[in-house]
């Protein structure tokens, strides 16, 4: 599973600022590094007046954006998508995704703390909390780092999620839930997809394979 790792923390304690000095340093060690941002109140990030806001205003549940140099999604909901189906949709090439928020959720945790903030830290070891940044000293067991430092940070995430983790690791997924796969059925999923790519013209190297198979009636697993 990719691992995943929220930073929280109050408004005004600099979490984003972090992750922006994060993220390159990760990059820097040849990691591929996403990133998810929750929000409470309804955002709009497609520009009114703009030909995908059009194309919504008149009923598409999805539009989409393609540019030589990335790719925008814009998608109706009617239910918050939980955290592991958004990773599967959209994050499922990734060797780590950081999140800014989700303090409810039971995910690993680093709460970013600044001097001055009213209340203390809003996390606790049994809410998943691995870490602190703070540029102070505050009252915690865990690892404390100072946001001057992102450096040490990201040697931390590396050696607790990143160098133990394959980067042939096989993953199912069916319907968004993740299915766990045990050695052998691993080991026979890879031999079987990486047999039946390397025929195929116009491959070359490649680091991830993702397969996804849609049916139209819903299927049932075969008895053991």
């Amino acid at each position: 599973m990719i691992p995943i790792v929220a930073f929280v923390g109050r408004p005004g304690s600099g979490k984003t600022t972090l992750l922006e000095a994060l993220i390159p340093l990760l990059r820097a060690k040849g990691y591929r590094v996403g990133t998810i941002k929750h929000g409470i109140h309804g955002v709009h990030v497609d520009q009114e007046g703009k030909d995908s806001w059009r194309h919504a205003q008149v009923g598409a549940e999805v539009a989409l954006i393609s540019t030589p140099h990335g790719l925008g999604v814009f998608r109706t909901l009617d239910h918050e998508i939980g955290l592991e189906e958004l990773i599967d949709s959209y994050l499922s090439d990734m060797d780590l995704v950081l999140a800014e928020g989700f303090k409810g959720e039971r995910i690993p945790k680093i709460e970013v703390y600044r001097e001055g903030l009213e209340g203390g830290l809003l996390t606790k070891e049994q809410d998943g909390l691995l870490a602190v940044v703070s540029d102070a000293p505050v009252p915690t067991k865990v690892p404390l780092f100072s946001p001057d430092d992102p450096q040490s940070l990201a040697d931390y995430l590396e050696e607790k999620f990143l160098r133990r983790r394959s980067r042939e690791e096989v993953q199912l997924s069916i319907d968004g839930r993740r299915v766990p796969l045990n050695p052998f059925v691993e080991d026979l999923f890879r031999s079987l997809l990486l047999a039946m790519v390397a025929p195929l013209k116009g491959i070359g190297p490649f680091s991830n394979l993702a397969l996804r198979l849609n049916t139209s009636h819903p299927q049932k697993a075969a008895s053991p």
